[in-house]
């Protein structure tokens, strides 16, 4: 993958999931891309909602080629993250713009408070994820002696096993839309 801040050219070899506002240019190898809509997925069976929601549904582009893929809004960037064998990386459906057909994926929801709740993507095998963000990533080292609580809205995703709790009780001034995080590994948070 070829990126700059706000464009990037993906070298497909065999499918990319893509959100469909932000595909700016299909250049296929031999013949077309075959698209197809994507699906959320949960316990290994296919859900009859689309993946990214109805307004911002993502697409399956199955073939061989580059793809053109930009940012869909005026402040915002593009950024890639690699998912490596034995690893599971979150991601926040809704700062998802594409990911590799290599990788598996899987549908859940980040509760940030009882009105909040996050679409999350889990992924699994080895390949890239493409975000768009409105600010800079930053990874949040978390052993497994430390407990962390932030708000839930600068949640990007985690990798590793960390494992996510509402917690209000815990928040400053007991304030709502806080999330809890134990265990081990990296939280990714937007912060700026």
């Amino acid at each position: 993958m070829i990126s700059g801040d706000r464009l990037a050219i993906v070298r497909v070899r065999e499918s990319l999931t893509v959100r469909t506002a932000a595909v700016r240019a299909l250049l296929p190898e031999k013949k077309a891309f075959e698209a197809s809509p994507a699906y959320r997925r949960m316990r290994g069976n296919q859900l009859d909602e689309p993946l990214g929601g109805v307004d911002a549904a993502l697409g399956h582009l199955a073939g061989a080629g580059r793809i053109v893929l930009g940012a869909t809004k005026p402040d915002s960037h593009l950024a890639a993250l690699l998912v490596v064998p034995d690893e599971l990386l979150y991601v926040r459906e809704d700062f998802l713009i594409g990911f590799e057909g290599s990788l598996r994926h899987e549908s859940g929801r980040l509760t940030g408070e009882e009105t909040a709740q996050y679409p999350m993507v889990q992924f699994s095998g080895e390949g890239a994820v493409i975000l768009e963000l409105a600010g800079r990533l930053h990874a949040l080292p978390v052993g497994p002696e430390d407990s962390i609580t932030v708000a839930a809205l600068s949640v990007v995703g985690w990798t590793g096993r960390l494992f996510p709790r509402p917690r209000e009780a815990h928040a400053p001034a007991g304030g709502r839309g806080f999330v809890g995080f134990t265990g081990s590994g990296s939280l990714f948070l937007m912060l700026d």
